[in-house]
């Protein structure tokens, strides 16, 4: 006879935290990867650019691109880290039993909904679950 852990660990509530985790954490590497992307070029075309006089004026626009990237992506990619770990914690909760008081932060269950949706292999998950 399979464990608590074994059942819970393969119900729908459980699968659908897990995909919605998978699908946050992408998004976090993807908007890491773009960062990463675009610093590289301005760090790699910017000192060959500033040579050409007309293009000047173009180079302020790369340091609002550094202003964007701090203020804006930064906090965008930290925000669904921490949203992917909040659904990590609770499906440890559920899946593990750990109490709820042990809990950070509770997700609604439309974050987990969304991030299904986005997830592109996504198993045939509907949302009517209540206990999400």
């Amino acid at each position: 006879m399979p464990s608590p852990i074994a059942i819970r660990q393969n119900e729908e509530k459980s699968i659908r935290l897990l995909v919605a985790q998978r699908q946050l954490y992408s998004t976090a590497k993807f908007i890491r990867g773009v960062r990463i992307l675009i610093a590289i070029l301005i760090a790699a075309l910017g000192p060959l650019l500033v040579n050409y006089q007309e293009i000047k004026p173009y180079l302020a626009l790369l340091a609002w691109w550094v202003v964007i990237d701090q203020h804006l992506l930064s906090t965008w990619e930290i925000k669904t880290i921490e949203t992917a770990a909040a659904i990590q914690e609770e499906f440890d909760i559920y899946v593990l039993g750990i109490p709820e008081k042990a809990r950070i932060g509770k997700i609604a269950p439309e974050v987990v909904f969304q991030a299904n949706e986005k997830f592109r292999g996504k198993p045939e998950l509907t949302h009517e679950s209540k206990d999400l």
